[in-house]
């Protein structure tokens, strides 16, 4: 049973991100404009840190994240944070932002289906 649990929830944080990503895509499209274009790829890297990050380290934390801010003041990555910020999409607390991946949850229909009901 341990061991249904734990698969159940690796499922279940597994279609958690993926529906996370599609609503980001969704609402900063796919590349409508420098903006969004950079920060949709901030917070899909937010998305993938285990835990929150302080401001200066996101835009060293990927690829994608370094080439869009090689270029920009720092200016530009805080107006970034507080526009996620002001939308929902992350949280800052004790200087660190993380991703609220939690709001999706808001969108999928209760189920009622748990390991323990399914595997009891």
């Amino acid at each position: 049973m341990d061991g249904l649990r734990g698969q159940w929830e690796i499922i279940r944080g597994s279609h958690l991100r993926i529906l996370w990503e599609h609503l980001v895509v969704e609402t900063f499209g796919d590349r409508k404009s420098v903006t969004s274009e950079r920060r949709r790829d901030t917070l899909m890297a937010l998305a993938r840190m285990d835990e929150p990050v302080s401001i200066a380290e996101i835009p060293v934390s990927t690829p994608e994240l370094r080439k869009h801010y090689a270029n920009r003041t720092d200016q530009t990555l805080r107006r970034d944070i507080r526009a996620l910020e002001a939308s929902g999409f992350v949280k800052i607390s004790g200087g660190k932002v993380a991703a609220r991946i939690e709001l999706i949850e808001a969108f999928l229909p209760p189920s009622g289906i748990t390991p323990d009901s399914i595997f009891s």
